[in-house]
This record gives structure tokens, sequence and C-alpha cells, in this order.
């Protein structure tokens, strides 16, 4: 594959989808369309469900690769079987499947995921019935599956995903097949994450960053001072406190909130003005709560972008404010009534 440059390699056998990279040549795992090897089941965070047989008949893992295959380069389309037979019968009727998307043909995706959880982690699973005496490192592909199916692009990750060399190069792989990644961070860089920032900035579609109040001014002139050597858009996030909850009546919960809210214009222009940031950061992180309409706040926020010429990271918190359940448990000592 080296030597003679090979674009793409299929394989088989492993009865699961993964995706990897030798040199210059995308390595395909493929799919079964018969069942799933069900020694690879301990790599999720859930067990198979009840009459899936540990494993070997999860059919939404059934399935086969579709190859578009152009002058330069080439896309590859997940289609799930669910286990189902071909010939005669049909797998989806034409008006239930959904036109297969991809990040690498899509002009223009806004829509992108925060990968919340780990996304690249390697563990090591035992192997099950073909490799008893070994335990082998795997990595869980199917949320890239899933992304390709969904034509996602744009994928929000921690600054410390671009510091570790593994989580690294796969985000450089990624890029390949269209992906563009968000980094973000709270308040001032430390030297190692600034050196990292500069060095890998070319794996950065763009740079969050979240800050306290009492620390505005220093991440201000860092912003600043990174300004020349960094070719990466910035969007400031301010951090909601305690103290911000109590102003607008509402109850404090200990969750991490952060984001400015469509009302926030004037906040926004006085950190524009005040700390010199104009031309120095692209625009702002706005909130949108459980309970906004997203199409509204879009429409809001286009209107003030363009007031304040200024673009806008818009996140949508799928998190609305749940009352917290306090749970009581109590434990009779023998000999106490119930009442006690």
């Amino acid at each position: 594959m080296d030597q003679y440059e090979v674009e793409a390699l299929f394989a088989g056998h492993v009865h699961n989808f993964w995706y990897n990279r030798f040199g210059a040549t995308d390595c395909y795992l493929l799919p079964s369309t018969a069942f799933v090897r069900q020694d690879y089941s301990e790599m999720y965070r859930v067990p198979p469900l009840e009459g899936e047989e540990h494993g070997r008949n999860e059919d939404a893992k059934l399935g086969y690769l579709q190859v578009n295959v152009y002058e330069h380069g080439h896309v590859c389309h997940s289609i799930r079987t669910y286990g189902q037979l071909g010939g005669e019968q049909t797998v989806l009727p034409a008006e239930a499947r959904c036109t297969p998307v991809h990040p690498l043909e899509q002009s223009h995706a806004p829509l992108g995921f925060d990968l919340r959880q780990t996304w690249s982690e390697v563990l090591k699973s035992p192997s099950g019935g073909l490799d008893e005496f070994i335990r082998k490192p795997v990595r869980n592909d199917y949320p890239l599956m899933a992304l390709w199916e969904m034509g996602v692009k744009k994928l929000r990750v921690p600054l410390h995903d671009l510091q570790d060399d593994y989580v690294r190069e796969r985000m450089a792989v990624l890029k390949q097949h269209g992906h563009e990644f968000t980094v973000f961070s709270f308040g001032l860089l430390n030297e190692a994450e600034r050196n990292c920032l500069l060095q890998h900035q070319a794996l950065v579609h763009s740079w969050e960053v979240a800050y306290a109040s009492q620390d505005l001014d220093k991440v201000a002139g860092q912003l600043r001072h990174l300004k020349p050597e960094l070719d990466v858009p910035v969007y400031l996030s301010r951090l909601h406190t305690h103290a911000d909850v109590k102003q607008s009546g509402d109850r404090y919960f200990h969750v991490i909130n952060h984001g400015f809210k469509l009302d926030d214009q004037a906040r926004m222009q006085e950190v524009l003005d005040s700390c010199l940031l104009d031309g120095v950061i692209s625009g702002f992180v706005l909130r949108i709560g459980l309970n906004q309409s997203p199409s509204d706040a879009v429409a809001a926020a286009a209107d003030i972008a363009a007031t304040m010429r200024l673009r806008f990271s818009l996140h949508l918190r799928l998190a609305g404010k749940t009352q917290p359940k306090l749970i009581m448990m109590t434990r009779r000592l023998p000999g106490e009534s119930p009442a006690a």
C-alpha cells in the first residue's frame, strides 16, 4: 500500500465497522450483513439488549458500504440493512430511505455536535471465542459512522484533545474527511496549551474561550498577544455565576452555564470596547435555552450579528431547568417502630 499509494482498503472478518488510516490509505473494516461479532460488545458503555444474543444479533449494526468513486478521491456511505435480505425482499421502502450524505459532499453543514463523551478512547477488550488468551485494543467507531451518515462536519472538543498525541492524529485524519473541529478552553492558557494551539492550529477551525468576569482583562490581553501568531477565529463565552442567576431571579443549580444571551448585546459591545477586542475576536458564543425556539433564536442572532458586524457560535442546551431530587434513605434499627 505504501509503495503504490493505494487509496482505499476494504476488509471484513471482524463483523464490525472501523475506520483507520495507514499512510495515504483509508482502511475500512466492513460491517456484516449476517451477524455481529459479540466479543466486541465489551467496548460499549451499555450492554446489548435482551434478545440480541449478547451482541451477536444487534441488527442495527448490520449493513454494507456504498462507495462513490470520484476523479479525485472517494466517499463511503453506510447502508444499514437491519438483518433483512435482498433479492425479492426490499430492505427499506423507497419512501423510507434517507438520501446518503457525507461531510465531504456537504458544502454547507452548519449544524454540529458537542463531543462531550470521549470519542477516541482505546479500550482493552476481552476477545471472547476467537482469541481467548489475549485482550485486544479497540476503539468504538460507530459514533463516527453515525456522523458520516448524517453529514455532520462540525465537531466541538476540549483543547485537551488537541494536546493528546493519539487524539490529535485522529483529528488530522478526520479533517481529511471533511470534519471541522472547534476547540474550547476556559480562562488563561498555560504555556503548554498556548504552544499546542499555535503549533497545531491547522487542525482547528475555531476556538471558543470561556471566561469568568473577574478574569476578562487578563484573557483579553492574552488574545491580543496571540493575534499576530494565531490564524483561527476566536469566540468569547461568558461564564454564568451564582450572582448572575440570583440577579435574574432563577434558582441556582450546581452545573456549569456559559454563553451570552440574545438580550446581552449591550454587554457584548462593552466587552469589545473596553477590552480592545475589535478585530481580535470573530464573535461571541450565544446560548439557546431548551425552551427557546431554535429557528427564532437563529434569526434574532443573525440580526444582532449584522448590526455588530460579528459572527456567533450558537449552543443549544438540551438540558432544562429541572428541580434536583433529594432522595432520603433511612435505616431502621432493631426494635424501632416504622415511624422512627
